[in-house]
C-alpha cells in the first residue's frame, strides 16, 4: 500500500488568468464595435463612404468646441477663454460642461482634417466601454465569470438610452463610469474598500458634472438600499455612513478643479435661474412607458418626455423571473421593484422630473437619467437568467406566455402612436419583431435547461448571435442619422486662407469675422477666428437680453448675428463678412467694399467697426434707453443720447399692418429692415422687385434684414407659416447712412487700440479726450481684472452687459487679464483631496502592517508549539510502526493529518478552480456552487480505497466541508505561510519514516 497524501491535500492556488476568463469581456468589448461598424458600412460613414455622424448639436455645438479645443491643444494656449466664440466667452465653463472627458486629451495626436472622425469613432469606443464596464461589474456583483453578464452588458452599451443620445459624447463617460461607481459603493458598505467609489464618482464628475449630478441623487437611494439589504450581527452601520460621506465628499473634491469654475459660470448662464414647480402632474401611462421597451421604437429627442429604455425585449422575460428567484430574498425583491416603480414615477411626473434635471426642466433631450434606470434593470434581469435553473418549466412558460401577450395587447392600446411622422413612435414591425425576439429567447431558455452539457455551446454561440442580432437592428433604426461629410467641411479651408490673409494685411490687432449665413453659430471655433456667435448651455444670459435688444438674434442659451445691419456690425467690431457661393453676392457700397475671394467663398469688409474698446461719457449708462421691446427704437434711443437729433433707423408707414398681409412703399434705395412682435407669425416670407425671402424662427425677436436696395419700391409682407393664420404687427425701418457714420465717429473719438493680445490677455493704449469710461465689448464676466498704467481699477458691466471701467483724460495703457472665477479654488480642492486620499491610503498601510506584525509575533508563538507537536506525532507513528499494535498506527497518522489539513485550511482556503469545458465554465450560473476540485474528488478516491480506516474517512470529511477551496484570496499572510511550509516538512519527514517502517515491517512479515 503506497499512501500519495499529494493528491489529496491542496495545492498552491495560482491566479494567472486564461483567455476563457477574459473571453465574457472581449465579447463585450468587442460585439458593440463589430456591430457599429456593421452600421457605419451600411450608411456610408467615413471612411466606408462620405457620411458623418453628425446629429443636431453634436453638428451645431460639439464638433466646433472640439475643433477648438484641437486648436488650443495644438498652439498651447489657455483653457480659460476663447475669442473664436460669441464675443469672446469663458472656455473653462464649455470646456467643463463638454469637453472634460480625459478621452479628449488625445485629441492633441488628431489632425484637424479627422476631428470629425475623432468624436465619431470616440462614441463606438464609449458604447464598447460601456457594455464592458457593466459586464464586469455583472460578474463580479454576482460571483460568476460568465458569458451571459457579456449578453446584458452589450444592451446596456447598445441601449436605447444610447441610441438616442450617443451624440452626446459628453455624457458617455458617466455611463461607462456608473457600473464601476456601483461596484465601488458596494465594495465601501461590503469590504470598507472606498478608492475604487471615490475615484470613480471623482472621474464622473470631472467627466460632466450635469450627468453626474444624477449619478450622485442615485447613489443616496441606493447607499439606503444596499443598507436596507445588509446582513450580519455585527455590521457596523455608522462607519458605512460616514465612509459614504467622507469618500463622497472627497470624490466631489477631486473634481473641483472644473467644477468650481463651472459653477461659478453657471450664474452668468440662463441656468442660473429656476422656477419650482407649483403642481404636481403626469405626462403618460406606466403601460406606456413599458412598452418602450420593445424593438425598434423611435427615439425621444424633443420635448415629449418619453424615456428611452431600450435594453432589449429579453428584458421582459429575465426581470419576471428575477422575481420568482427564490435565491433572491423578498426584501432585495421589494427594494428593487420599488426603486424601478420610483424611477417610472420620475419618468412620468413634471416634478421629479424637475428635480432629476438639476432644478430645471431639460429643454427637450428628456429622461437623461434613464441610462441608470437600464443599468438597475440589466442587473436585476441578469439574477433572473441566474435562477433559470432552479424554475420549473411552467413558470418560464407561463412568463413567455405573458410577455407575448403584453406585446399583443400593446399592438391595441398604443394604436395611436403606431405609424409614421410626428409622435409616431412604433412601427407595425414593431410588434412582431418583438414577439419574434421573445420567442426565439423563449426556446434558448427551454434547450439551455432542458440540454446537456455537448448542448451549451451551440446555444451561446447561437444567443450571441441573436443579441448582436436584434441590438444592431435597433441601433441602425433608431439612431446613426448622418449629413454629408464632404458639405460639412466644403468651405473650411477657403476660409481659412481668406481670414489667414486678411489678417496679415490688416493693421488692425482685433477685429471680429462673421458668415452672412452661419452653418452653425459655432462657426468661428470651427474655422478658427474671433466671431460674434454662440450656441451653447454655458452662454451668457445677458448677452441674450442685449442681442434681442439691438435686433439680433437670440434665446435661452444662444445669441448670434441673424438680424445684423451696418449699425450692429460697428458697434461689435465686426470688420470682414463671409459670403458662400450659396449666398446672394451683394454690391459694393459706402458702408461695404468687396475684400477677396476664392473659388467659393468671397470676403467683404465693413466700412465701419469699433475697436475692442472705446470712451464715452460716465452718464451714457442711465441715458441710453434700452427696454423698449422694437429695437429700432433702441437704437434711436442711443443716438439721441448722444446728441444726435436724427433717427439711425427711420420709421416707413406699414399698410394693412393687423393683417396676414402687410404693405410697405419706400421712395429712395438705402438698408432696409423690419420687425415683427414676438405674438406675430414664426415664419414670414418678404417680397421685393422678383425676389423674396424667408424668415423663420421669429419668435426670437430680430430683424429681418433686407439687404441694400437701389431703388424705392413696394415691400410685401406675407405669414408664410401655413399652420397659424396669426396676424402681422410690423415695424419698418430704412437705415440713414450719415447717421450711421455720425454715430461712428463719436464713439471712434478715443478708441482703445489693442497692441497684443493671447487668448487670456488684453494689451492696449487709449488717448482720452476727457474723463469718461471706457466701454467694452467683452462681455462682462468677474473673471476679468483690468489695470490702468499699472493699477487695478474697478469694473462694471455696462447695460448690465460689456466689461467697462473709469479712465482719466491723458493717454494710458490699459491690461485686462482673464481668469476663471473659482479656479484657484478648484485647484486647490483637487490638490487638497488628492493628497487626503494618499494620507488616508498610507495611515491605512500603516494600520495593517502593524496589525501583520503582530500578527507575526503571534504565529511564531504558534509555529513553535506546532512544531513540537508534530514532532511528537512523527515520534508517535514511529514507534507504531516500530512495533504495530491494534489502532496505534492509526491514531498516529490520524494526528499527523489533522496537524495539517488544519494548518492548510487556516492559509490557503481559495484554490482557484479551473473547468476545461468552456461553455460550462461561462454559462454556470451561480460560482457560489462550483464543481467539485480535483482535490476534493481525489478525497473521495482515499475515502473508497480506505474505508475500513477510521482516519480516512475523518480526512475525507474534513476536506469535502471546506468548500471555499474554490475561492481565491491572494493575499497570504507570509507568516502563516512558514507555519504551512515548517509542518510540510515535519510531515514529509513523518511519511519517508512511514515509508520505511512499512517496508520492513511487510518484509518481516513475509
Amino acid at each position: 500500500m503506497n499512501l500519495n497524501f499529494s493528491k489529496i491535500m491542496p495545492q498552491q492556488a495560482h491566479s494567472k488568468r486564461t483567455w476563457k476568463d477574459r473571453l465574457p469581456y472581449l465579447l463585450a468589448f468587442f460585439i458593440p464595435v463589430l456591430s457599429m461598424i456593421m452600421i457605419f458600412i451600411g450608411k456610408e460613414i467615413y471612411p466606408f463612404g462620405d457620411r458623418s455622424f453628425l446629429r443636431t448639436d453634436l453638428y451645431h455645438q460639439y464638433a466646433p468646441f472640439f475643433q477648438e479645443l484641437k486648436d488650443k491643444l495644438a498652439n498651447g494656449e489657455s483653457l480659460f477663454y476663447t475669442w473664436d466664440i460669441g464675443l469672446g466667452t469663458n472656455f473653462m465653463a464649455i470646456f467643463a460642461y463638454y469637453l472634460s472627458s480625459p478621452l479628449n486629451w488625445f485629441l492633441f495626436l488628431c489632425p484637424s482634417s479627422l476631428v470629425i472622425e475623432f468624436i465619431t469613432y470616440g462614441i463606438v469606443l464609449k458604447m464598447a466601454l460601456s457594455s464592458l464596464t457593466m459586464t464586469w461589474y455583472l460578474n463580479k456583483h454576482n460571483h460568476t465569470n460568465s458569458i451571459a453578464a457579456a449578453f446584458f452588458g452589450i444592451f446596456y452599451g447598445l441601449s436605447g438610452y444610447m441610441a438616442a443620445y450617443s451624440w452626446n459624447i459628453m455624457w458617455l463617460d458617466c455611463m461607462v463610469l456608473l457600473p464601476v461607481i456601483f461596484l465601488g459603493l458596494e465594495r465601501l458598505i461590503n469590504d470598507d474598500k472606498c478608492y475604487l467609489y471615490c475615484i470613480s464618482l471623482g472621474l464622473a464628475i470631472l467627466s460632466n458634472y450635469y450627468i453626474a449630478i444624477m449619478i450622485c441623487i442615485t447613489l443616496v437611494i441606493y447607499f439606503v438600499i444596499c443598507m436596507i439589504l445588509a446582513k450580519g450581527k455585527n455590521f457596523n452601520y455608522p462607519k458605512k455612513i460616514l465612509n459614504f460621506g467622507l469618500f463622497s465628499i472627497l470624490a466631489g473634491g477631486l473634481a473641483g478643479v472644473v467644477l468650481f469654475p463651472e459653477i461659478a459660470a453657471l450664474s452668468y448662464t440662463a441656468s442660473g435661474n429656476f422656477s419650482f414647480p407649483k403642481d404636481w402632474s403626469s405626462y403618460f401611462s406606466m403601460y406606456d412607458m413599458i412598452a418602450r421597451h420593445l424593438v425598434n421604437v423611435e427615439v425621444e429627442i424633443g420635448l415629449k418626455h418619453w424615456p428611452n429604455i431600450y435594453c432589449g425585449v429579453g428584458i421582459l422575460l429575465f426581470v419576471p423571473l428575477y422575481f420568482m428567484n427564490q435565491k433572491v430574498s423578498f426584501k432585495e425583491k421589494i427594494s428593487y421593484l420599488s426603486l424601478i416603480i420610483f424611477f417610472y414615477l420620475s419618468f412620468s411626473t413634471n416634478v421629479l422630473n424637475f428635480i432629476w434635471h438639476g432644478f430645471h426642466y431639460p429643454n427637450s433631450l428628456p429622461c437623461r437619467q434613464s441610462f441608470i434606470y437600464v443599468l438597475f434593470l440589466l442587473a436585476m434581469g441578469y439574477k433572473g437568467f441566474l435562477g433559470l435553473k432552479d424554475r420549473p418549466k411552467k413558470q418560464y412558460l407561463s412568463v413567455l406566455l405573458g410577455v407575448v401577450g403584453f406585446i399583443i395587447l400593446a399592438e391595441k392600446l398604443e394604436a395611436s402612436y403606431t405609424g409614421t411622422g410626428d409622435g409616431q413612435y412604433y412601427l407595425f414591425s414593431s410588434f412582431y419583431l418583438s414577439i419574434l425576439f421573445v420567442v426565439i429567447y423563449g426556446i434558448l431558455i427551454h434547450l439551455y435547461r432542458s440540454k446537456g452539457k455537448n448542448w451549451r455551446m451551440p446555444i451561446t454561440v447561437v444567443t450571441l448571435i441573436i443579441i448582436t442580432a436584434e441590438a444592431t437592428i435597433n441601433m441602425s433604426y433608431t439612431s446613426v442619422t448622418t449629413v454629408g461629410r464632404t458639405t460639412y467641411k466644403e468651405y473650411d479651408s477657403n476660409v481659412r486662407t481668406l481670414t489667414a490673409a486678411a489678417a496679415a494685411d490688416d493693421d488692425t490687432v482685433f477685429y471680429r469675422t462673421e458668415k452672412v449665413n452661419n452653418r452653425t453659430k459655432n462657426d468661428g471655433a470651427w474655422l478658427d477666428y474671433p466671431s460674434a456667435s454662440i450656441f451653447s448651455s454655458t452662454a451668457y444670459a445677458h448677452l441674450t437680453s442685449f442681442y434681442k435688444k439691438i435686433g439680433l438674434e437670440s434665446s435661452t442659451n444662444a445669441y448670434g448675428t441673424a438680424g445684423s445691419t451696418p449699425a450692429s456690425n460697428m458697434l461689435l467690431g465686426i470688420r470682414y463678412s463671409i459670403y458662400t457661393d450659396n449666398d446672394p453676392k451683394p454690391e459694393d457700397t459706402l458702408l461695404r467694399s468687396f475684400y477677396q475671394s476664392t473659388d467659393n467663398v468671397d470676403l467683404y469688409k465693413n466700412t465701419y467697426a469699433l475697436p475692442l474698446g472705446f470712451l464715452v461719457s460716465d452718464s451714457l449708462e442711465s441715458d441710453w434707453d434700452l427696454t423698449a421691446d422694437d429695437p429700432g427704437i433702441n437704437w434711436n434711443n442711443l443716438v439721441h443720447s448722444l446728441g444726435i437729433a436724427d433717427d439711425l433707423f427711420v420709421p416707413l408707414d406699414v399698410t394693412n399692418n393687423g393683417t396676414t398681409s402687410v404693405n410697405v412703399t419706400t421712395t429712395e434705395g438705402g438698408y432696409y429692415c423690419f420687425y415683427s412682435a414676438k405674438s406675430g407669425p414664426s415664419k414670414i416670407r418678404i417680397s421685393h422687385h422678383n425676389t423674396s425671402k424667408t424668415f423663420d424662427n421669429l419668435s426670437r425677436s430680430f430683424f429681418m434684414s433686407f439687404d441694400y436696395q437701389t431703388d424705392g419700391s413696394l415691400f410685401t409682407i406675407t405669414n408664410d407659416d401655413s399652420s397659424s393664420s396669426t396676424i402681422i404687427n410690423l415695424s419698418a425701418y430704412r437705415l440713414d447712412e450719415d447717421v450711421l457714420k455720425e454715430l461712428y465717429e463719436i464713439l471712434d473719438e478715443s478708441p482703445m487700440e489693442v497692441t497684443s493680445y493671447t487668448s487670456t490677455s488684453v494689451d492696449a493704449t487709449i488717448t482720452a479726450s476727457t474723463d469718461g469710461r471706457v466701454v467694452t465689448t467683452i462681455p462682462y464676466d468677474t473673471g476679468w481684472t483690468a489695470t490702468v498704467d499699472g493699477k487695478t481699477v474697478d469694473m462694471t458691466a455696462f447695460k448690465d452687459t460689456f466689461v467697462s471701467f473709469e479712465i482719466s483724460e491723458g493717454t494710458h495703457t490699459i491690461h485686462l487679464d482673464y481668469t476663471p472665477d473659482g479656479f484657484y479654488l478648484g485647484l486647490a480642492s483637487t490638490l487638497i483631496c488628492i493628497i487626503l486620499l494618499i494620507m488616508i491610503a498610507a495611515l491605512i498601510h500603516l494600520w495593517k502592517k502593524n496589525q501583520a506584525e503582530e500578527a507575526s509575533l503571534n504565529d511564531q508563538e504558534e509555529i513553535s508549539a506546532s512544531q513540537a507537536t508534530a514532532l511528537a506525532d512523527s515520534e508517535d507513528l514511529e514507534n507504531a510502526l516500530a512495533e504495530p499494535t491494534d489502532g496505534a498506527l492509526d491514531d498516529a497518522l490520524d494526528d499527523a493529518l489533522d496537524d495539517e489539513t488544519d494548518n492548510e485550511i487556516e492559509t490557503d482556503d481559495s484554490v482557484i478552480v479551473e473547468d476545461d469545458d468552456l461553455s460550462d465554465e461561462f454559462f454556470e450560473e451561480d460560482s457560489n456552487e462550483p464543481e467539485k476540485t480535483s482535490d476534493e474528488e481525489l478525497s473521495e478516491e482515499f475515502s473508497e480505497e480506505f474505508s475500513n480506516k477510521d482516519f480516512s474517512k475523518e480526512l475525507s470529511d474534513e476536506m469535502l466541508s471546506n468548500k471555499n477551496f474554490s475561492k481565491t484570496d491572494e493575499k497570504r499572510d507570509s507568516s502563516a505561510k512558514k507555519n504551512v511550509s515548517l509542518d510540510s516538512i515535519e510531515l514529509d519527514l513523518t511519511r519517508s519514516r512511514h515509508n520505511s517502517l512499512s517496508k520492513k515491517t511487510n518484509k518481516d512479515s513475509q
